[in-house]
């Protein structure tokens, strides 16, 4: 059974002691320790956090030898407004109605009678008592203030949360891996104006109250807030984005200004300056010269950018030579970096972080043998195009073999079980219709979150079939190389995806759906105005996240597994579900898009409708299991 005395607060600040100046004023407890301690409207932790003050200031006050002050701070407020009649020691108006005959007087009269009778009294002593009563409220709040230069404290980014919150609120933040202010600092400024969702049992109102708490406090704790703690990212991005200045640092690439000795302008393997085509000077300029021969914005130029800026950043701040200095030894030593980027502080952040973020680092953790051979080929190309256009004399990473892992990754590791699945299918259900739409879309296609992102309803055509009636349908996907493909839409996701479009205002039937319209919209905005990549990652990440948090109380261990899911694991999950299911690894393996290409086009039009068979089995047997 769990302890349930608590450990308060190990500070006295300047917020405990106005805390403290209000209670001796009157005011009511759970409205001070909304406004000072960050709790909630529970009176009875308003009066705990109270006691301890309390003694804190008493036990402070017998240190200093101010034993009075100590006498003084243990009276109560309500002490000093007992009722008159117990002070003048008058007799009460049914006693005094008892002195005459009854039905003598009407109970006005009777007032009457009795204040005139006692009235002076009454007025004396009030006066009298009042005067008393402010004379001791002045020797408290003297005493207060003699206290508090020898106690307070002002709160410090390395002090622990629970020396400064109310201990519930503390304990719901640690339970997040929030320790420190400048833990709850930093989480913040990754995390945005709405970092509480990702905090179990920490609302709207709470977080509000800690982005206060924190800039009240900003000039004694010296680390300010990003401005999107306090307003939406959408409002603010972009003149964010805009006024940051430029830096020489481990920076996003926009941002970066290369130190003049490492911009590569007289780089060891830069060709002959006059058969330079890229009209490049220096490193930075030629890969922007490489990035702009590609669709600006696009998935590609994400990539080859993240790339590219990666190792630019790794050459200048950890190796210390230009990028046009590489040779293979240096590419082989940036492969092992790439495996292990040392000191994580310095190059690792949480993903989606925006690149404008202070916060934000190049990598989002140690990659993949796959990610690494992947980053690799893109540098190839970037290394090949810059040799093309004559800036650099040779590319460095020719010739370089790619390290072999050390144990082959199990893309099963980033699957989900039938019971994990199951269970975040069934918390999306209560969620409403848009995640539930999410969960089963990815899952019952196995599409990539780009594929999900530009999805749209005039991709949706019917499968005409000659052995019965029944609408099926695919979706045509653009993927990876501009290769189309089609991807059954089995019965149940259609079904599911006609709720959402209901919800959405757009009716039940697909003939009807505006063709523009994306199949998995926006929460909010343009509904015609597709969602980004990223942002679709992030809306699963969020669902996957919040399937955690309602099972860590019971399954930590599956709400671990969770915790770190994305959507490329419901791709992962539909692979691996499907094939233990009993389709066909082709069948799989087109709905993936891996197909090689002589296989589709032998089996492109015969293939359709047994993929669409088994998958629809599939999906449909999932169902089944969920609502049995």
């Amino acid at each position: 059974m769990r302890n349930k005395q608590r450990t308060y607060a190990r500070y006295i600040g300047a917020d405990h002691m106005a805390f403290f100046r209000g209670y001796l004023n009157g005011v009511d407890l759970a409205t001070l320790a909304r406004q000072y301690l960050l709790a909630d409207d529970d009176p009875r932790r308003a009066r705990t956090v109270l006691d301890w003050i309390r003694r804190e200031l008493v036990a402070a006050a017998h240190r200093t030898g101010n034993h009075g002050d100590a006498r003084l701070l243990r009276v109560s407020p309500t002490a000093l407004d007992k009722p008159v009649a117990a002070i003048a020691d008058l007799p009460t108006l049914d006693e005094f109605a008892a002195q005459f005959p009854a039905d003598y007087h009407s109970e006005a009269e009777l007032i009457q009678e009795f204040k005139e009778r006692f009235g002076g009294a009454i007025n004396s002593q009030v006066t009298e008592r009042g005067k008393r009563a402010e004379r001791l409220r002045r020797r408290m709040k003297l005493a207060l203030e003699r206290i508090e230069k020898q106690i307070a404290v002002s709160p410090h980014p390395a002090h622990a949360l629970a020396g400064w919150f109310d201990p519930v609120m503390a304990d719901r933040l640690a339970a997040a891996g929030l320790d420190t202010i400048d833990d709850l600092i930093g989480f913040i400024n990754i995390h945005g104006f709405r970092f509480y969702h990702r905090i179990p049992r920490i609302g709207r109102v709470a977080g509000s109250r800690i982005v206060g708490w924190i800039q009240l406090h900003a000039d004694e704790l010296k680390r300010d807030l990003s401005p999107l703690a306090s307003a939406p990212k959408r409002t603010i991005a972009t003149e964010i984005a805009r006024r940051r200045p430029p830096a020489t640092g481990i920076v996003p690439f926009e941002y970066l200004r290369s130190p003049s000795l490492l911009d590569g302008s007289f780089g060891r393997n830069r060709a002959q300056l006059d058969r330079n085509r890229t009209r490049a000077k220096n490193d930075y300029e030629a890969i922007h010269a490489w990035l702009d021969v590609h669709a600006p914005g696009s998935h590609t130029w994400r990539a080859y950018r993240k790339e590219a800026e990666r190792l630019l950043l790794w050459c200048i701040f950890e190796r210390g030579i230009a990028l046009s200095d590489l040779d293979a030894v240096d590419c082989a030593e940036y492969q092992r970096f790439m495996r292990k980027p040392v000191p994580p502080d310095r190059w690792i952040a949480p993903r989606h972080i925006d690149r404008f973020s202070d916060a934000w680092r190049p990598f989002s953790g140690p990659l993949s043998a796959s990610s690494v051979g992947t980053a690799t080929n893109v540098l190839n190309s970037l290394f090949k195009w810059l040799v093309g256009q004559n800036y650099l004399d040779s590319n460095p990473i020719d010739g370089v073999p790619l390290q072999e892992p050390e144990e082959i990754e199990e893309e099963t590791r980033r699957s989900l079980s039938v019971a994990q699945w199951e269970y975040v299918y069934a918390h999306a259900a209560r969620a409403g219709a848009r995640d539930l739409f999410a969960v089963l879309f990815a899952y019952a296609t196995g599409l990539r979150r780009a594929e999900i992102a530009s999805a749209t309803a005039g991709a949706l055509s019917r499968l005409t079939r000659n052995d019965d009636l029944t609408d099926r349908f695919l979706l045509r996907v653009i993927g990876k190389r501009k290769r189309a493909r089609y991807v059954p839409m089995p019965t149940a996701l259609m079904e599911q995806l006609a709720a959402y479009m209901t919800s959405r205002g757009h009716g039940a039937d697909p003939d009807a759906w505006p063709a523009a319209t994306p199949l998995f919209g926006r929460l909010a905005g343009d509904e015609q105005k597709p969602l980004t990549a990223g942002a679709v990652g992030v809306a699963y990440k969020t669902i996957f996240e919040r399937a955690a948090a309602a099972l860590a109380g019971t399954q930590p261990a599956n709400a671990a597994q969770l915790a770190r899911a994305s959507a490329h694991w419901l791709r992962h999950t539909h692979g691996t579900h499907a094939l233990s299911d009993g389709a066909s690894l082709e069948v799989v393996q087109a709905n993936f898009g891996h197909t090689t290409l002589d296989t589709t086009t032998i089996y492109v039009t015969a293939e359709r409708g047994r993929r669409f068979d088994e998958i629809d089995a599939f999906v449909s047997r999932a169902m089944r299991r969920i609502q049995s």
